[in-house]
């Protein structure tokens, strides 16, 4: 799962000096260290955490909110003007929005900090005597009480005034705790300190307040305070009382304000709060394996939760994701496992994880994608997952296809409108030998959900028809996709067919295909065959087992895997005949791809096959150009390019997938699947060239099936990017300005001089370029008058560029 995060940050407050004041903003970059109590300095007990507030002050967006994670301590603590803040700038700087030469406009919690170390400063120099604690707590608890919630905004916005004025202080710089559920009749007791500076008796009113999670007042008796007023005598101190009692509190975050008021207007805010922790339930995940679906006991993933309904003001402090890895054999039940996961009731979840299983009647390993989007958890509960129910994911494609990578994505968008991502990426193993998998799920009711595919499939590079008492054909698998380092048929040819007990009883076996089947040693047998001067072998061995034989030993014969079920059906054809042959249709170069793209929202369907038709796909004559001659391994074409596609929903900001190594030289038909108008392509190649690497990207759409052509790894033009056809409206998009027009100025190559120049493919804009640039001069004509050009400073300006004009064939 992927949610982004914002660090806090600030330097380690020193006992002989002000405070140190942390901004508590998203803005920063990196995690601060730790403190030796494990928080970020920027949190830590003994920092000043500072939020920001507008001229209002409201609460800043971008300020982050308490609590403290661990132990719900109230960070921030204080607030200070942060938005639109005005501030010196230097000379020739541009950060903000410059108001004029000397001044610029900027926002932040980095804003807002310097009011409160200024503050501090002052009354460094009004008590120099005191400690950087002392000057903390007189900072909070002179604060104007603001009124917003204690874990958002502390005590309320820094009033230097009033710390500078009044002469009585708090030592306590805020009072927090957390219950655990069931309530225990535990409390929280503190004592709170009064200290008074100035030369006379100081009487307080005392008034204590908490609100629940919902902004109501907490019912009677969950805050209280022993004493209703009390004497602070001059030069001395006086102390009270205050008890947390989560008895009679509802569940989740409650947050308040102890405040100690003077006649003579002094007030000291001390903020208060506690998390009750909600009821707990133990949601198990079962998964039943079934007669001949084996379920590898190692290959079991944790269980991942996302809480979706975070909008609910109870569930506020409980996590948001989980991740928990205790999957135990069900006593009793073949083949049946189960996780516990403790987690809130009342909260709505999805899960995930994966494991790998083996098909028995094929001998094909697969992966199932445990997903359910959507669980409301009123309770204990059980969900069962039968793997009979399970459907696989595939692509049945006009011409054949062998699936070679595959990459599976879950968008889900919570309560609040917040995007969380997840991500299954398998390559040809994962896909070739056996599917992904998943199970059927009813449509959610809270946010959204989508699912979406991603397989890239190619022409199969073998298939084999075996003539005997009858006619079979099937499509073996090699033990890897590049050709370049494993022995394959590179032509079509007919060959003669023997089993392994032909080989082993003696028989010629020269130039022909050794049929394997259910062999107790792979590596002998296929070691005979090499002896034996066969042309390959044919066997229903596990394709790791062919693998590693490949890897260890170096067979210099192509070995192709096939499965239990395509196994019987060779056999069956070879049963009793004399003179069997097979006939090798070899294509390790595939003519054509297919590229396949399909989202589901709302829910997980009961069928998660797709068949799509020709004329409901996009079709590009499609041509790799190269400046190098193609690379080649021991036994053929190596790969020099990598490929893939990131298909984006509206919304989805973040992808991670696996990439396809492929040949990338000559032509090819490329097939492309028909997404609609509001999904965006964006296709990444990397061409490698010796020692030199070339990256090549374009966005653009596929709303509806077309035909054209597209030419990559062609020659460079200096020229600004642009998307491609049929992008979705509203795409964020945008390109460095690097050969556009911007109102008045037309900016020509200003990105080039810096090394982030510009460039395109020769015939197509929207094919973008990453590499170093060459040298370039750059002259502007007005007829036969050169224009001058004024140098720009240096910035990265951007466009959102037209979609380029597509080519057609």
């Amino acid at each position: 799962m992927h949610r982004p995060t914002a660090p806090t940050r600030s330097a380690r407050p020193s006992t002989t000096s002000p405070p140190s004041t942390a901004p508590s903003s998203s803005s920063p970059p990196a995690t601060p260290a730790p403190t030796p109590d494990g928080v970020p300095a920027g949190a830590a007990t003994a920092a000043l955490t500072v939020g920001a507030v507008d001229s209002a002050d409201k609460l800043a967006d971008f300020s982050s909110r308490g609590p403290r994670v661990g132990d719900y301590a109230i960070k921030p603590e204080i607030t200070a003007p942060g938005v639109r803040t005005i501030a010196a700038r230097a000379a020739g700087t541009s950060m903000g929005a410059p108001v004029n030469d000397s001044y610029t406009a900027a926002s932040g919690t980095s804003m807002a900090t310097p009011h409160v170390a200024a503050a501090a400063a002052v009354l460094v120099q009004q008590h120099p005597e005191w400690t950087s604690g002392q000057l903390k707590n007189a900072l909070i608890g002179s604060a104007k009480n603001t009124g917003g919630p204690a874990y958002h905004e502390g005590a309320g916005r820094v009033d230097i005034a009033r710390a500078i004025r009044q002469q009585v202080y708090v030592d306590t710089a805020s009072v927090s705790g957390s219950f655990t559920y069931p309530p225990t009749g535990e409390t929280l007791t503190k004592t709170i300190t009064y200290r008074n500076a100035g030369p006379a008796d100081v009487e307080l009113s005392l008034t204590a307040t908490m609100s629940g999670p919902d902004g109501r007042p907490a019912p009677a008796g969950v805050v209280a305070v022993d004493q209703s007023g009390v004497r602070v005598p001059a030069g001395g101190t006086a102390s009270v009382r205050l008890t947390l009692d989560p008895t009679n509190a509802g569940r989740g975050l409650h947050y308040g304000r102890l405040v100690a008021a003077s006649a003579a207007g002094d007030q000291i805010i001390v903020p208060i709060g506690f998390q009750a922790q909600v009821k707990q339930a133990t949601l198990t995940i079962r998964l039943v394996g079934g007669a001949e679906r084996y379920l590898f006991p190692g290959a079991f993933s944790p269980i991942s939760t996302l809480r979706v309904n975070d909008t609910v003001p109870e569930l506020a402090m409980e996590p948001m994701n989980t991740s928990t890895y205790n999957w135990r054999p069900v006593d009793g039940a073949a083949n049946t496992y189960e996780s516990k996961i403790r987690l809130a009731e009342g909260g709505v979840y999805q899960f995930e994880g994966q494991v790998s299983w083996r098909d028995l009647t094929t001998g094909r390993n697969h992966t199932v994608f445990l997903t359910r989007p959507e669980v409301s958890l009123t309770g204990d509960m059980t969900i069962t997952l039968d793997m009979d129910d399970a459907v696989p994911i595939r692509f049945e494609t006009p011409k054949p296809s062998t699936a070679v990578n595959v990459n599976l994505t879950w968008q889900r968008v919570v309560a609040s409108g917040q995007h969380y991502y997840g991500f299954f990426l398998g390559s040809f193993w994962t896909v070739a030998v056996g599917h992904v998998w998943v199970f059927p799920s009813p449509a959610v009711t809270v946010g959204a959900f989508a699912l979406g595919a991603n397989e890239i499939q190619t022409a199969p590079q073998a298939t084999v028809t075996v003539n005997g008492r009858g006619r079979v054909t099937i499509r073996p698998l090699y033990t890897m996709e590049n050709s370049g380092y494993r022995p394959k048929f590179a032509t079509d040819r007919r060959l003669r067919i023997v089993t392994e007990a032909d080989l082993k009883a003696g028989r010629d076996a020269a130039g022909a295909l050794v049929f394997v089947r259910g062999s107790t040693d792979i590596n002998s047998t296929v070691e005979l065959a090499v002896k034996a001067k066969a042309a390959g072998v044919l066997a229903d061995a596990q394709i790791s087992s062919l693998l590693n034989l490949s890897d260890r030993v170096g067979i210099p014969i192509p070995l192709l895997y096939l499965d239990l079920k395509e196994s019987a059906r060779v056999a069956a054809v070879l049963a009793g005949a004399t003179r069997p042959t097979v006939d090798i249709e070899a294509q390790i170069t595939t003519p054509y791809e297919y590229k396949m793209v399909h989202f589901e929202r709302g829910r997980i369907p009961a069928s998660m096959t797709f068949r799509p038709r020709e004329r409901d796909l996009t079709r590009l004559e499609t041509t790799y150009h190269a400046q190098t001659p193609a690379p080649t391994g021991p036994w053929g074409p190596a790969d020099d390019g990598n490929e893939v596609s990131f298909a984006f929903l509206p919304g989805q900001l973040y992808s991670i997938q696996v990439g396809h190594s492929f040949p990338a030289h000559g032509r090819r038909t490329e097939y492309y699947s028909t997404t609609g108008s509001d999904v965006l392509w964006w296709r990444q190649f990397l061409f490698s060239a010796g020692s030199s690497v070339r990256v090549e990207h374009a966005y653009r759409g596929f709303a509806k099936p077309t035909t054209g052509r597209e030419e990559w790894n062609e020659p460079n033009l200096p020229v600004n990017a642009q998307v491609g056809p049929q992008t979705p409206d509203g795409a964020a998009v945008f390109f460095p300005c690097d050969g556009c027009r911007q109102g008045d100025i037309l900016r020509v190559r200003t990105l080039a001089p810096l090394g982030v120049g510009q460039y395109a493919g020769r015939g197509d804009p929207s094919h973008t370029v990453q590499e170093d640039g060459p040298t370039e001069e750059v002259h502007l004509y007005s007829g036969g008058t050169e224009l001058p050009l004024s140098r720009m400073p240096p910035a990265l300006p951007t466009t959102s560029c037209r979609p380029a004009r597509p080519r057609t064939a």
